[in-house]
């Protein structure tokens, strides 16, 4: 910081009045007449507006004067939300698609759920199907959960696909998905030609996201195991 020096004549001559001295502030008023104003329309109300403000050559406004802007209409009666999908439509829609499972898991949980429907309810003679709504999608495998059409019958989730056995905590990654993302490597395919051969056998395709996101994992162990090879 400078300091102020003696014989320092830089500053203001002795006896200057600052400009604003004894002077007061004065804050402009707010009038209406300056302020746009607008005015939000029904659906019948254009149809009786004739003109609208100050646009005809012949009118002259004052110059501080602001003109109406009239918005274009919206209905006053509240939006109705769009009805979900019953579970019912999403079951039969569901029953017609195709699913990817491994087979021996596949058997396991048709013959557990068997036993225990018919130990739990030894009445009932429902038919078992899986529960759509209760499906859980991991890429190109599924968590399934069993249900009876008749009874309150429902049964623990099922893993229907085998997990790659790491050291990690979390959940294990299905290898369907990580062998898949290792042949999508090679050919010259992308994400989107991949999930329209997928949506095309009528099977719910993985997202692009869930791709990239398994790609980012497999690709660099594909680079290293290939310098090794290359080094050997």
């Amino acid at each position: 910081m400078t300091k102020f020096r003696k014989g320092n004549n830089s500053g203001f001559p002795t006896g200057t009045v600052p400009y604003n001295r004894q002077r007061k502030t004065v804050k402009p008023s707010k009038s209406d007449t300056t302020q746009t104003v607008y005015k939000r329309l029904t659906r019948k109300m254009p149809c009786l507006v004739q003109n609208i403000p100050y646009m005809d050559t012949n009118t002259q406004s004052i110059n501080d004067t602001k003109p109406a802007v009239l918005m274009r209409p919206r209905d006053a009666a509240p939006k109705i939300k769009k009805t979900k999908k019953s579970a019912k439509k999403n079951q039969r829609s569901e029953d017609s698609s195709n699913r990817t499972v491994n087979v021996r898991l596949n058997a396991i949980m048709w013959n557990s759920v068997f036993g225990e429907h018919q130990r739990l309810h030894p009445n009932c003679n429902g038919f078992l199907q899986w529960n759509m709504e209760r499906e859980e999608k991991f890429g190109f495998v599924n968590r399934e959960e069993v249900m009876c059409n008749k009874c309150t019958y429902r049964s623990r989730k099922f893993k229907l696909y085998e997990e790659v056995q790491t050291k990690k905590q979390g959940r294990k990654a299905a290898k369907i998905n990580v062998s898949a993302q290792a042949a999508l490597s090679q050919p010259p395919l992308g994400y989107t030609g991949l999930r329209k051969i997928v949506l095309g056998c009528n099977m719910p395709a993985p997202s692009t996201s869930e791709l990239q996101k398994r790609a980012n994992k497999v690709l660099p162990e594909i680079v290293n195991i290939n310098k090794k090879d290359m080094k050997a």
